[in-house]
């Protein structure tokens, strides 16, 4: 997955595309914020590391929602692409504890279809198991984004090309 994302780092060729990279789990970690400096982006995908099983929650919308204010102040056409290991999973559900940051809230899917409606995002988002989260596509699709699956590594750099081209 990291050289599928760093193959489409580097496609990224026009000098107005800025990017960013989080990494999120049962936290939500801003890695880079959006800028034009791809290859640092692409250094910081080494950061990224199998989280320990308090930390292996999959937090996906509330992912999505926080995201937003990540693209605060920055114009033009935004995206969202986001790998995902399957389906929201959230901590405060299956832990049975308060999440350490959002406590009892468990974000819902129609959380980030208006976030980034509002906020003029699209998501685009890539299915890379087994398991596919039930509401990702109408995420996607009522994002203007899309959803693709794929399973191994070619897969998912074709899937990172038509992202570039659309």
């Amino acid at each position: 997955a990291k050289n599928a994302v760093r193959t489409f780092l580097g496609s990224m060729t026009q000098p107005k595309d800025t990017v960013g990279l989080v990494s999120y789990n049962t936290s939500y970690t801003l890695l880079a914020p959006p800028s034009g400096d791809k290859t640092r982006t692409a250094g910081l995908l080494d950061e990224i590391e199998r989280p320990d099983p308090e930390r292996a929650y999959t937090e996906l919308y509330a992912a999505l929602t926080l995201a937003v204010e990540d693209f605060s102040g920055i114009g033009g056409r935004k995206a969202v692409v986001i790998l995902s290991d399957g389906e929201n999973y959230p901590y405060r559900e299956h832990s049975g504890n308060p999440h350490p940051v959002f406590g009892d809230k468990i974000y819902g899917y129609t959380e980030p279809i208006r976030a980034c409606q509002e906020a003029g995002i699209s998501v685009y988002a890539v299915n890379f198991a087994a398991e596919k989260d039930p509401n990702l596509e109408a995420i996607a699709v009522e994002t203007g984004g899309t959803v693709f699956d794929a399973r191994d590594q070619e897969e998912l750099a074709r899937v990172f090309q038509r992202i570039h081209r659309q």
